[in-house]
């Protein structure tokens, strides 16, 4: 997801401030439409304390869409897993996948 905020990312920050900024952005993008969070909470991905996000917003085409953002900071670096899928029909019916694809993540290399 593209950053529009002009807050950034930084080392030592906690995982529900980095949530905010991504929170931030998915709404003050404008390329799509009536934005939700539908969750925020904390989660642990790879083994490093992170969040997860889940929202849903509408496209300029009309398209409902459903995502689920995880994320966490390592060092400078940070990373999200995301899951993209129209609401309708596709979202539920892979959500399971990605979970699995999630608890499965690691990092090759830490970037303390």
């Amino acid at each position: 997801m593209p950053l529009i905020s002009d807050k950034k990312f930084t080392k030592g920050m906690l995982p529900q401030e980095a949530a905010e900024i991504v929170i931030q952005n998915f709404r003050s993008n404008s390329t799509i439409m009536n934005q939700q969070v539908l969750e925020n909470n904390p989660a642990v991905i790879g083994g490093y304390p992170g969040f997860k996000i889940a929202m849903a917003f509408q496209t300029r085409q009309g398209l409902t869409k459903q995502s689920i953002l995880y994320g966490f900071l390592s060092g400078d670096s940070y990373y999200e897993i995301l899951y993209e899928a129209a609401k309708r029909f596709y979202f539920s019916k892979d959500v399971s996948d990605f979970e699995k694809v999630k608890e499965t993540f690691k990092l090759l290399q830490d970037n303390v």
